[in-house]
């Protein structure tokens, strides 16, 4: 019911302002009536008397109809700054609504003219007010600035883009309720928020820093920008997006009325005639454009894996990188707790507070080891080298342990926790122990499986069916295709090399180079199988896929549609003889349409196969 009310209103107001084009807000671009969001709505008009009784007439109807009464306290209006007293006493007596002045919030975004007032550190702080009073552990503190406190500001970044005197200001909070202690005590800040926003695998602490964030929302806006499919993107077009012309960017003067199907033919590019009006440096980067003149131009984001855009494929691109980190990536899994993982990763960058440590940031103190009174509190000593590390690192059933890296923190992981058993109990230790060892053994148990039966099946009488494989080994990248008809006999097979692409991209030139061999032999029924999963749902669900595999799944789903078939996944096993002949490693591409000519392993799979002799597949069974 509520949709259908909505709907009604929207509709009434579109309608209204149909009506009479003066009705409309005066602005460059798009004519929007009105903005909505379930029961927030921001309806834009003029301020003339015939807009303003024709929208109140409208509002009775609309409460008359449907018994919905609109909320004279919670409604207002705003009107430009030089709008006279007269216009504002008009506007008043007409709608009956308060007068509201810049800036005013609708879904928790700040809409202004010019500069405003940033909101990000009131929201931050009046959360974190709650917070600090309570005593939260690492791992606790850990998740909470992982979960929330950074997810705070994403909202707003979307629409906003505070300098970067803001950010920093937030990194500060951030950094503060990460090491300060309970009840707003100042702790000691053993790094600055800048090196933690890295992933884990990147010796940081898997947090995204709010500039990095920042630039991935003002791709997304480029992106939607670019693809011109909303009332947005049509108003900042006309507003503010001023297109140049290639011949303004080369400086020609007197430029000839050209189009691009006259530098582009059959064969591609014609290159001498781009030389002849262009600059080399153009020339090169008009060739890199691969054109499909059948098909419609789309977008494609180079730095997904799909072809379309996304805040994470934006936020990897633009962020800063480090180099991985074999150690971190140990440091952080489902083994250990997260507290026990945020100790070792202090342990490793020498973040403890020792008392070494606490000496050299200038702090007096006199240091003794409170295990053994013998040696000063030093970070190696406490962990490695003292006799309280080195009695449990040999006990508590870690004697079978390598020296490996998983070892280390594994002995790190119970020490911490038998550290912990001499102040709360010695259950602590046994306890972790337990943990850990389930943890690391519970993959170790035997799995269940199962075996199937697997074999190529002929196609019917009249139809024929094209198999393909690719194969990547090495440098050497290849591929395979069979065409067979209802007996299992062989009417062409080829072998070709691809270059140096991926595995997705050569199983993809490979059906493609199949197609258009069977568009040669004048095939008119066709069955397509292919032993890529990713590569059949792709075909399938009409993806865009990263660039450029995009342009060549475009052309198979052309040449798909042309036959009337799609691409059907099948197991490996019912492929091995398209297996067989990508892998074969030929000197030189090849193709054939005769039996003998083929390799004499591809002979005899083909013949098992034309008796649906079965292949042994085995399965392991999910529980």
């Amino acid at each position: 019911m509520f949709l259908l009310v909505s709907e009604f209103l929207g509709r009434g107001l579109q309608h209204l302002f149909e009506q009479n084009e003066s009705r409309y807000y005066v602005s460059v671009g798009s004519r929007v009536p009105y903005l909505a969001f379930a029961d927030d709505m921001l309806v834009l008009a003029r301020c003339s008397e015939d807009c303003l009784d024709s929208r109140v007439a409208f509002f009775a109807r609309y409460q008359a109809y449907f018994g919905q009464r609109i909320n004279g306290g919670k409604s207002s209006f705003i009107l430009s700054n030089r709008a006279s007293e007269d216009t504002v006493a008009l506007v008043r007596e007409k709608l009956q609504f308060q007068q509201q002045m810049l800036p005013f919030v609708y879904l928790g975004a700040p809409i202004s003219q010019g500069r405003v007032t940033c909101i990000l550190l009131a929201k931050m702080q009046s959360r974190l007010s709650h917070w600090n009073s309570r005593l939260l552990l690492a791992g606790g503190k850990l998740v909470l600035l992982r979960h929330v406190l950074s997810s705070i500001p994403v909202y707003l970044l979307q629409v906003l883009q505070p300098p970067r005197a803001i950010f920093q200001r937030v990194g500060r909070i951030c950094n503060a309720f990460l090491w300060d202690k309970a009840d707003g005590l100042k702790g000691i800040h053993w790094t600055s928020w800048e090196k933690v926003c890295f992933p884990t695998s990147e010796e940081g602490l898997g947090v995204r820093s709010f500039g990095d964030m920042s630039a991935a929302f003002a791709c997304k806006l480029w992106w939607q920008l670019r693809q011109n499919r909303s009332w947005w993107t049509d108003f900042m077009r006309v507003k503010w997006l001023l297109e140049v012309p290639l011949v303004e960017k080369v400086g020609v003067v007197d430029p000839p009325h050209m189009l691009v199907a006259e530098f582009f033919g059959e064969r591609g590019w014609n290159t001498g005639l781009l030389q002849a009006w262009l600059p080399m440096g153009l020339v090169r980067q008009v060739q890199e454009v691969s054109l499909h003149p059948d098909q419609e131009d789309e977008m494609v984001w180079v730095g997904s894996s799909s072809g379309v855009f996304s805040i994470k494929d934006g936020w990897e691109a633009l962020r800063q990188k480090r180099n991985l980190s074999m150690a971190d990536r140990f440091i952080w899994n489902r083994v250990l707790l997260l507290k026990i993982s945020f100790l070792v990763w202090k342990v490793l960058r020498n973040m403890v507070p020792v008392d070494v440590n606490l000496q050299q940031r200038g702090i007096k103190l006199a240091s003794r080891c409170w295990c053994c009174s013998l040696h000063e509190e030093s970070l190696t000593h406490l962990f490695l080298d003292g006799a309280v590390a080195e009695q449990h690192g040999t006990s508590q059933g870690l004697r079978g342990l390598r020296w490996s890296r998983r070892g280390l923190f594994v002995r790190w992981a119970v020490r911490w926790s038998s550290w912990g058993g001499q102040i709360y109990g010695p259950w602590c230790t046994s306890r972790v122990t337990r943990m850990i060892h389930g943890a690391l053994f519970a993959a170790w148990r035997p799995q269940a499986t199962r075996r199937l039966r697997i074999s190529w099946k002929p196609p019917p009488q009249d139809v024929v069916k094209l198999n393909t494989d690719a194969s990547v080994s090495g440098r050497r990248v290849s591929g395979g295709d069979l065409l067979r008809d209802h007996d299992g006999g062989l009417i062409f097979a080829f072998y070709k090399e691809f270059g140096d692409v991926d595995v997705l991209t050569a199983e993809s030139l490979a059906i493609l180079q199949g197609l258009l061999f069977c568009k040669r032999v004048r095939v008119q029924r066709l069955l397509v199988e292919v032993d890529s999963a990713g590569l059949a749902h792709l075909l399938g669900s009409g993806a865009l896929a990263k660039w450029p595999l995009c342009n060549t799944l475009r052309q198979i789903r052309a040449m798909l549609q042309s036959f009337n078939t799609t691409a059907r996944y099948i197991f490996r096993e019912a492929n091995a003889t398209v297996d067989k002949l990508a892998i074969m490693e030929a000197q030189v591409d090849f193709f054939t349409m005769t039996f003998q000519q083929l390799p004499r392993d591809v002979r005899a799979v083909i013949l098992l196969d034309s008796r649906e002799v079965p292949f042994v597949r085995t399965q392991i069974v999910r529980e």
